[in-house]
């Protein structure tokens, strides 16, 4: 009642290819997953699993069972979409300026005591504005996930990679509603036209959802 997609290869060390070889390698693991999960249900393995032989992989197959039968009943006619959403830090801080009264009196506490007198006020204010970004940040993705988890209430939370995202989520979502969920982030994006942008990457293989400890 389940089966294992594999190709041979030969032994090799991914570490000795270049990266323009390993993102072949890596694009085409991607399209045989893209391709599974249109008919499939599919556990997805991470690039550069090797197995010794077949009976290797029956092996597996058989002492994880359990693991990969509750792995396949969870992720049941759904697929992995991860959201991004990207903020202009820039435009955050020069709101906050506008709108922040305790910043713009600390602002004008420190030009007013010159550079050594003002170091201290200076502190307050770098201190206060970190505060304020993080504040509006938590804000921000709270609105958000609210929003979406009304729909699509399993999710995963990622890293973020670069300054600029304010938020990166993969959700479990059913292969047939992506356009809901298109639907979901437009209203978001029209919400916020001004101050967030909205991306979203899918339908993949639910990595984020099906994890299996070998």
């Amino acid at each position: 009642d389940m089966a294992a997609v594999v190709s041979n290869i030969h032994r090799i060390n991914f570490n000795k290819f270049d990266k323009k070889e390993l993102t072949q390698f890596i694009a085409i693991h991607e399209q045989v997953n893209s391709h599974l999960i249109k008919k499939h249900d599919v556990i997805p393995m991470r690039f550069g699993m090797v197995a010794e032989n077949t009976e290797e992989i029956r092996s597996i197959l058989g002492k994880a069972y359990i693991q990969f039968k509750t792995a396949l009943e969870r992720i049941a006619g759904k697929a992995e979409f991860v959201v991004q959403v990207f903020w202009n830090e820039k435009n955050i801080l020069e709101k906050l300026l506008r709108e922040n009264i305790e910043i713009q009196m600390l602002k004008k506490e420190a030009e007013s005591k010159g550079k050594i007198l003002g170091f201290s006020s200076k502190m307050k204010l770098g201190k206060r504005i970190f505060e304020a970004i993080e504040a509006c940040r938590k804000e921000y993705v709270v609105d958000i996930l609210r929003n979406l988890t009304t729909y699509f209430p399993d999710f995963s939370t990622g890293k973020l990679l670069d300054k600029e995202i304010l938020m990166n989520h993969a959700f479990l979502v059913g292969k047939t509603e992506e356009p809901a969920l298109e639907s979901q982030l437009n209203k978001l994006a029209e919400k916020y036209k001004d101050e967030l942008k909205f991306k979203y990457i899918g339908p993949m293989a639910p990595y984020s959802f099906a994890v299996i400890n070998l």
